[in-house]
């Protein structure tokens, strides 16, 4: 419904009734068929009436405002008045109801207060609801009738309904105006003199669209509601803006990006409205900077210079909390961030009868915010009614767990690289949604995670309609970020004429322990499609370098040597789904690696780079040119073949050398970097290492004796088996000791190393 949302009508106590419907240009878009019309006061006494105006040969009512009482329109009865109690107006219509004859009814509604007190001042808020013939809410209008003693507008400076152009002179001037006779070829110069703008009627006074408004001082509102706009260049001249009252929310609205109220009184308003982003507001008054809201307008910066004292935290919060990002006050300078939903706001999602489908249908949802200051998470479902049967949820196939199921107490938990991490409690539960009491681990890393987990589920025998599921962020300032998800019922949509593509993909899981083996399941496929009895077939666009594959309609591990936490944790993956009309849907997934405590890797032929973390990892090269990095553990490191670079990191590292020598020059010799001769030591396996002799074994190494170790450019004499030359930092392995055989090069490592034979062991 257009043209009606809004109109505000002013009428005085004991005077006839005014048209709700202030430009009688109420518009219904849609066709019907029309239920009922429902006309609601929200407060309301013995003097407030309801009512319809009669036209002769247009509108008439068989019996007044009374049960039974038939509507007719051009004669046609269209419906029937059920009830006309006090607050009340209710129709339910019939066949005859045509979307016109509707309309013409809708501009024919009253409101008359026939109250005796003639200086009555009051405000009533009136709703309006029109149903379709199914009963579910198609549209609502919300309407102010404003009481209050007539009064009478008189001068040379009373604004018209046309355009109007107004020039003072040095004298003081009173401009006069309502909501409905602002205009934007208005033309008002105060020229001299201290001029004022008294507003009368209550409404939205916007000044902002006048072709001129200059040298007027004073703008002081009625003692109505009222919501004055002005802007910036506006502001140039004005020194008071006074709402006259302030009783029923008064607020001013503020356009424009360089908003100077230093110099300006504002008085009597319950708030001040920046409408204009990346705006940067200036004053001196503290109080009046608690009234500046900036939620709708963000990145915006004030600047507050108080001549005394200095701003306390709990009043940077008071600001912060009411929309503004940055406060600058006193050479101190302080931001907050409020929540921020993306990617989510007016998703559409088709319900599946018995099936729980996500509220975020392409799993694409992001929120950013102050990590640590989120408060609640909040779930609902509106509607025209409320049934049992449609129900929201969190899915636990993923990283997201539940201790208690969905129940009040029960701890919500996400799975961070299998690291369980609790970030809310369910604080309430009921027909509607329910609410998430978050802690400080709920951030923009784990949050998402449970945002693409939240479900709905429309049960067998649901009789509702199409729904709203709304999600709301707040953090600890009382910011809030709010998100509308429109629910289409199964059925209810005819399918598109031919095929359609899919509108959504979901992957069941998103983490999967690094090193897992090649096979392993990350995640099922499911799609929403428009068409049903659709099949898919699901394609990789991007396998993250081949570590994923597409296996039966799962996401699989391709390459899991190439899963290491320690060098990144995490992967994107691109997916095709394609229906079997050829239509298709492309979605990113990223897929999250869990840090295996203790690492072990048999290593590829391939040139592999491995990574330990705090473990005690196991690391083999296998055939390539490799480069094993150990971490803070007690870690076992064998090269393999290839020429190798061997890390240890912290703590007592082992260092294998058990494949074949290098017998061609520089084939096959490893670097072991920051090797410590206090921590660490090298195993030479004997099978490779003949000359060492028979004994030792992984499960029981033995020790080099003290004769096979020499520290030198070569052997010294025919029992020496390992030489490390130290001012080159080579290590050598030599059969014979000094006889005719060549030493062959095993390894480098530090110059000036103090090693013993101690360092060495045989296995």
């Amino acid at each position: 419904m257009i043209n009606l949302n809004g109109d505000r009508l002013t009428v005085s106590p004991g005077a006839p009734a005014g048209l709700l419907d202030v430009g009688s240009n109420a518009t219904i878009v849609g066709t019907g068929p029309w239920d009922s019309l429902q006309l609601t006061l929200s407060v309301f006494d013995a003097f407030d009436l309801l009512g319809i105006r009669e036209i002769a040969g247009s509108v008439r009512l068989s019996n007044g405002i009374a049960i039974g009482s038939k509507v007719l329109i051009n004669e046609v009865e269209i419906a029937e008045i059920d009830i006309p109690d006090a607050g009340v107006l209710f129709f339910t219509f019939n066949g005859n109801a045509s979307t016109s004859a509707v309309e013409t009814l809708i501009r024919a509604l009253t409101y008359q207060n026939i109250s005796p007190q003639a200086d009555l001042v009051l405000e009533r808020s009136i709703g309006l609801d029109l149903a379709d013939l199914g009963g579910g809410r198609v549209t609502a209008a919300f309407l102010t009738a404003a009481v209050a003693p007539q009064v009478t507008m008189a001068g040379p400076f009373v604004l018209t309904a046309g355009d109007d152009i107004f020039t003072g002179d040095a004298s003081a001037e009173i401009f006069q105006a309502t909501q409905t006779s602002l205009n934007p070829g208005d033309q008002l110069d105060g020229a001299g003199g201290n001029d004022t703008l008294e507003l009368y009627g209550g409404g939205n006074f916007d000044l902002s669209m006048l072709a001129k408004f200059e040298s007027i001082e004073t703008i002081l509102g009625s003692p109505f509601y009222d919501n004055i706009t002005i802007d910036s260049a506006q502001l140039a001249s004005v020194t008071v803006i006074d709402s006259n009252g302030g009783a029923f929310g008064d607020q001013v609205s503020l356009v424009g990006g360089d908003l100077d109220l230093s110099t300006i009184a504002i008085a009597n308003f319950t708030s001040i409205v920046l409408a204009t982003p990346d705006a940067t507001i200036t004053l001196s008054d503290l109080d009046t900077a608690k009234l500046i809201k900036g939620r709708d307008a963000g990145n915006n910066t004030l600047t507050l210079n108080l001549a005394q004292g200095t701003l306390s935290d709990s009043d940077r919060d008071v600001i912060h909390g009411n929309g503004i990002e940055t406060i600058v006050s006193n050479g101190v300078t302080t931001t907050h961030w409020g929540p921020k939903l993306a990617a989510i706001e007016a998703d559409i999602v088709t319900a599946v009868e018995g099936t729980a489908v996500f509220i975020d249908a392409l799993g694409d949802a992001t929120l950013t915010g102050e990590n640590g200051e989120f408060l609640l998470l909040r779930l609902l479902i509106s509607g025209a009614t409320l049934d049992p049967n449609d129900v929201l949820g969190i899915d636990e196939s993923g990283p997201v767990s539940l201790d208690a199921g969905l129940t009040v107490n029960s701890v919500v938990s996400v799975d961070v690289y299998r690291t369980s991490i609790p970030i809310g409690t369910i604080a309430f539960l009921d027909n509607h949604g329910f609410t998430i009491s978050l802690n400080a681990q709920a951030d923009d890393t784990t949050l998402p995670s449970l945002i693409h987990a939240l479900t709905y589920t429309r049960k067998l025998g649901s009789t509702s309609g199409a729904l709203t599921v709304s999600l709301s962020i707040k953090d600890q300032l009382g910011l809030d970020s709010v998100a509308h998800v429109n629910v289409d019922p199964p059925g209810t949509t005819p399918p598109p004429a031919g095929n359609a593509a899919p509108t959504g993909l979901s992957l069941s899981g998103s983490i999967i322990d690094e090193l897992a083996l090649n096979g392993a399941v990350v995640g099922s496929f499911s799609q929403q499609d428009p068409n049903a009895g659709d099949t898919f077939t699901y394609t990789l666009l991007d396998s993250s370098g081949g570590r994923f594959a597409i296996v039966n309609g799962k996401l699989a591990v391709a390459d899991g040597i190439r899963l290491d936490f320690e060098q990144a944790a995490s992967h994107q993956v691109a997916v095709r789904v394609t229906d079997q009309g050829g239509k298709s849907l492309d979605r990113s997934f990223t897929i999250n690696l869990g840090d295996v405590a203790s690492e072990i890797s048999l290593g590829t032929a391939r040139d592999d780079v491995l990574v330990g973390g705090g473990g005690n990892d196991r690391f083999s090269g296998g055939a390539g040119v490799d480069v094993l990095t150990g971490g803070a553990g007690a870690d076992r490191l064998s090269g393999g073949l290839g020429r190798d670079v061997l890390t240890g990191g912290g703590g007592g590292d082992i260092f294998v050398f058990d494949s074949a020598v290098a017998r061609k020059k520089n084939s096959n010799i490893d670097k072991i970097a920051e090797f410590s001769v206090r921590d660490d030591s090298i195993c030479l396996e004997n099978a490779i290492f003949k000359a060492l002799g028979k004994k030792g074994s992984a499960a029981k190494p033995a020790k080099l004796g003290n004769d096979a170790f020499w520290k030198g450019t070569k052997a010294h004499d025919a029992s020496d088996r390992i030489i490390y030359n130290d001012r080159k930092g080579v290590l050598y392995y030599d059969e014979d000791g000094n006889g005719t055989k060549v030493a062959i090069q095993i390894a480098t490592l530090s110059k000036k190393l103090k090693m013993t034979a101690k360092d060495f062991f045989i296995v």
